[in-house]
This record gives C-alpha cells, structure tokens and sequence, in this order.
C-alpha cells in the first residue's frame, strides 16, 4: 500500500501533490489543495522556486537540503544567482516569510505541461501501488528519461491534451491511455540534436547541484572567453567583444535548437537574436539585472566547454 504521505523516490515534491489527491479522502483537487494550505491554484511543473515547496516540506517533515537536492528545482539557482540572491530565496524554508527570485523575461522560455516516462509509470504502479511525476522529468529543457533512454509523455498527439496543471491529470497514466479520447499517448516527435543531450545531461546536474561549478564561476568563465575584465567589459571598447560573445553563443546552435527552448528566437537573415538570453547576466555577477533562466546558462555551459581552448575574443 502507498504511503501518502512519504515522497518516493525522486518524486517531484509539487507531483506529490498530484498523487495525494489520487489517493486521497476528497472528491475535487480544490478542497485537497486547500486542505494542504496551498498558495497557488494551479500546480505547475519545473518552478524553480515555489511559495508551497515549504509547505509541503513541513507537513512531509523532510529537511530543506534534501527537498532541494532530490525532490524541486531550488538547486538550479546555484547556476544562475549570486550567493545573496540565494540565502534571500532559501530564507522560506528558515521561516514563515515567502520569497520567490522573478526570472528575467520568463515568458520566454518554453514551459513544460507535467510529463512522465511510460517505462517508470508501469513500473511504478506494480512497485508502489501508484504511479507519480518524476522530478527530473519535469525539468525544462529535459526530454528524455535517463533510466530507460525513451522521449517523455506529454500530449496526446490524438486530441491535444496535456496536463500543464497537475488537477487534469493527478498521477501519470499507468495504462498509457488519454483520459479524453482513449488513444494511446504517444511521444511529441521534436527536433533533438546530439548538441542538445549535452544540454540536458547539464540541466540534470543542475537540477540535482551535482555540476562542478557556480554562477559566479561561470560567469568568471565567460569573461575569460570574452577576455576583458570586470572594469572594462560594459565600456565601450568592451562591448564589441561581448556582441561577439553573444553572437558566437547564438551561431553555435541551430535555430531550430533555440526554437526548443525559447519562444521569442529571431532569425534575420542569419542575423539570430534571443533577447531572454543576450544579457550581462551571463558575464557579469556584479550587475543588478534580473537573473536568467537556468537554461541559458546550461547553453553557454555546453558552448564553452566546446571552446574551452579558445584564444580570447579581446586578445
């Protein structure tokens, strides 16, 4: 019998959510969601911080490190914040107060509906009684599941339906079956590169702190590639080098790669522009602009390490 109230393993913490209605005693996702104390009203997969994940912590008795570590995306923000913007985010698990880090332009970047992996619903349901959202599934930029190298479920390439708020479809569908039309789900054939893997097994590493680095460094790492230093990269003379920068970044990819991530990708005559990522957040921790999306730095990640011999731009 599942324990409804334990994570299992690699659970996402907001798909708990999901599996406790399942399982649970009420009739509509409303009165499950205000039983727990929820803020928000719609559960959406991939935040990479979120006002509940404390609430649920508490009511799951679990410590905030190994909530970030293995069951939310709160350990992304390694990769994309300064040291103060983090302890400021992390401040609600510590306390009562609510605090999220606003992402620049996140309107930008394509989200996720829930997605699961039709291999572990199967085989979750004959383990534990129930199948449930994996959180590495849920990652942005994420399309594969590790355990069993398949594309992961989200549409129903039938009628269209997709679960981009957990109460359409509270657990994965063990039968593989969409609760609308009765076809099989089936996976949504998208462009993915060999380049794009790469992209993912980072975002993965991100997701669970296991890359060996942080914001501070990577952007330190760009700076090296650019070859100016702090003082001098936003003056003039340094800012033909950062367009470089940027621009060796966007020409490095494939549009039709960028198009996966972003919504907003510009293609003029080859000329590309992506203004939720050509930012000086990506070289400069000292700036006072909004923090970008995990995923732009998971590119630049795989950008540099192809460029990791590269004569600096400014030399």
């Amino acid at each position: 019998m599942n324990n409804i109230f334990s994570l299992l393993p690699g659970e996402d913490i907001l798909g708990f959510v999901g599996r406790m209605h399942y399982l649970g005693p009420f009739s509509t996702f409303e009165t499950t969601r205000q039983h727990l104390g929820l803020t928000a009203k719609t559960i959406q997969p991939g935040k990479i911080t979120n006002k509940d994940d404390l609430k649920l912590g508490k009511l799951l008795k679990l410590e905030p490190e190994h909530i970030k570590k293995q069951h939310s995306h709160s350990m992304m923000l390694r990769y994309c914040a300064t040291q103060e913007e983090i302890d400021k985010a992390y401040d609600y698990y510590a306390t009562d107060k609510v605090k999220t880090v606003t992402f620049f332009d996140t309107s930008g970047v394509k989200a996720n509906s829930w997605r699961w992996c039709k291999e572990c619903a199967s085989e979750d349901s004959e383990k534990y009684g129930c199948s449930y959202y994996h959180r590495n599934h849920q990652i942005q930029g994420v399309w594969h599941c590790q355990k069993h190298e398949c594309l992961l479920m989200s549409e129903c390439q039938h009628c269209g339906f997709e679960a981009n708020s957990i109460n359409k479809q509270c657990i994965p569908p063990s039968d593989g079956i969409c609760p609308v039309c009765n076809f099989e789900f089936e996976p949504k054939i998208s462009y993915i590169s060999p380049i794009m893997l790469e992209v993912e097994k980072v975002l993965l590493s991100m997701a669970s702190g296991a890359l060996n680095t942080n914001y501070t460094d990577m952007t330190k790492r760009a700076l090296d590639y650019i070859g100016i230093d702090y003082e001098s990269v936003e003056l003039r003379v340094g800012m033909q080098y950062v367009r470089e920068f940027y621009r060796n970044i966007l020409q490095f990819y494939d549009v039709d790669e960028l198009t996966e991530y972003f919504f907003n990708v510009e293609d003029m005559n080859g000329n590309v522009r992506l203004k939720t990522m050509c930012r000086n957040r990506l070289y400069n921790c000292q700036t006072k602009q909004l923090p970008l999306h995990p995923i732009c730095y998971a590119l630049m990640h795989v950008f540099l390490e192809h460029h990791h011999d590269a004569v600096p731009l400014a030399a």
